[in-house]
């Protein structure tokens, strides 16, 4: 999914629920209602499961922030429909994580692929990656953002916070000071 049909979705979905994008909105909304601002039967399904495990707690998202990153990469990857490229964009652009690589990212591997003036596969890229380690992450923003420049796009910008983030206290698993209502859906291009 490109970035601006994930934007899309993401903004018909937000308007849909009236602002704000929890777990109990989305149970609410029907295969029909969520068809309806952009999802497939297939990613549906994957939502209402991942609403689901909120609402039950057989997931905690906040906890992840406590786990090292290949235990909350396996937690986020016990999820169906998610799978290892997601779980580490997740961990780095919503839980904060400073050395993670999305294995995989075709945007990563062109743009890192240009950075050596060479053309790279994934396991070359992976390679690569690994000298930037502690801080994978830094570099994959940076390449994201040489890819999108590179092909005359801007990266997205945020969506406006749907909420205010609470008490003054620092909301569990976000080391930005979000609401976890206002995770992005990001997609590599």
């Amino acid at each position: 999914m490109s970035l601006e049909s994930a934007a899309a979705v993401f903004g018909r979905l937000q308007h849909r629920l009236g602002g704000r994008i929890d777990p109990e909105g989305l149970l609410a909304l029907d295969a029909v209602e969520l068809a309806s601002v952009g999802f497939s039967r297939q990613k549906a399904r994957y939502v209402v499961d991942l609403a689901e495990a909120l609402v039950d707690g057989s997931v905690d998202l906040d906890g992840l922030v406590d786990m090292d990153d290949a235990t909350a990469e396996r937690t986020l990857t016990g999820l169906r429909g998610v799978g290892p490229w997601t779980a580490r964009c997740y961990l780095l652009f919503c839980v904060g994580r400073s050395d993670i690589w999305p294995t995989g990212d075709r945007a990563l591997i062109v743009a890192a692929g240009r950075l050596v003036a060479g053309t790279l596969d994934a396991a070359a890229a992976d390679d690569l990656a690994r000298r930037w380690s502690p801080s994978r992450s830094v570099a994959a923003r940076i390449l994201w953002h040489d890819y999108l420049a590179s092909a005359g796009r801007a990266a997205p910008s945020a969506p406006a916070p749907s909420a205010p983030a609470g008490d003054g206290e620092r909301p569990s698993g976000r080391r930005d000071g979000g609401d976890w209502s206002e995770r992005r859906v990001t997609s590599s291009p």
